[in-house]
């Protein structure tokens, strides 16, 4: 699985990590409040930031991000500084729905990739090491649109 391929999460995809359910649009609520951040914390590594989506709002100027300590959907200038959390373009199957546990959401594989089992989306463990404008972190994109990175 190392060789995967990986890309920035939609803002959706992003959100859902930390929410039972993607927030209302231009609420910052989630619409079930339900704060999966115990399961999210003990999971991934360097959570305590906000990270960048891939959704670039229609003026072209701000993103829409997740801030992970207090779990707010927003916005941010393409030139602020954040982290991004990757996502692969490979989708497993479901095994989790809303109600189950949250402790058994998430499961660490080999290379430090985790298998989200509600949404069958693999992340990478580590968020990338360094804080990024929105610009570093598309520049790290090849030719598909992919983030050039590799799990360790």
């Amino acid at each position: 699985m190392s060789s995967m391929q990986w890309r920035l999460p939609t803002f959706d995809e992003l959100s859902s990590l930390l929410w039972g359910d993607v927030p209302l649009k231009g609420s910052g609520l989630c619409k079930q409040h339900e704060l999966l951040e115990t399961a999210y914390a003990t999971t991934f590594e360097n959570c305590r930031h906000w990270y960048w989506s891939s959704d670039v709002l229609s003026q072209g100027d701000k993103i829409r991000v997740v801030d992970f300590r207090d779990g707010f959907a927003g916005f941010a200038g393409k030139a602020n500084i954040g982290r991004a959390r990757l996502v692969s373009s490979i989708k497993t199957q479901h095994l989790w729905k809303s109600g189950d546990c949250a402790g058994f959401r998430y499961e660490v594989l080999q290379g430090g990739i985790v298998k989200d089992k509600k949404t069958g989306l693999l992340w990478q463990q580590s968020a990338l090491q360094t804080k990024l404008s929105f610009e570093d972190v598309l520049a790290l994109r090849d030719d598909a649109g992919l983030i050039k990175t590799k799990v360790a």
